[in-house]
């Protein structure tokens, strides 16, 4: 929660290094980090790691309810 509130902020780098951290303190891969990482990226311009990221968040979370969602957001991402 600590990451997406510094999304908030707009500091974005900041926001990115405590997303790599929670991912190394619980020793696994956390799939809300990737929707977190892909506002990062969008917000600086990069949309291919920004749908990559939404890619990843599926690849873990294939089930999640959001998941239509987020194939319409990955695809209007790479479509520009």
């Amino acid at each position: 929660m600590r990451g997406a509130a510094l999304i908030e902020l707009g500091r974005l780098d900041e926001a990115e290094v405590e997303l790599d951290r929670v991912a190394q303190l619980i020793g696994r891969k956390v799939a809300q980090a990737h929707l977190h990482r892909a506002r990062i990226y969008e917000k600086r311009g990069q949309r291919a790691r920004a749908a990559d990221e939404l890619e990843n968040y599926l690849r873990e979370a294939p089930n999640a309810e959001n998941a239509q969602a987020i194939r319409q957001a990955t695809r209007k991402l790479r479509s520009k």
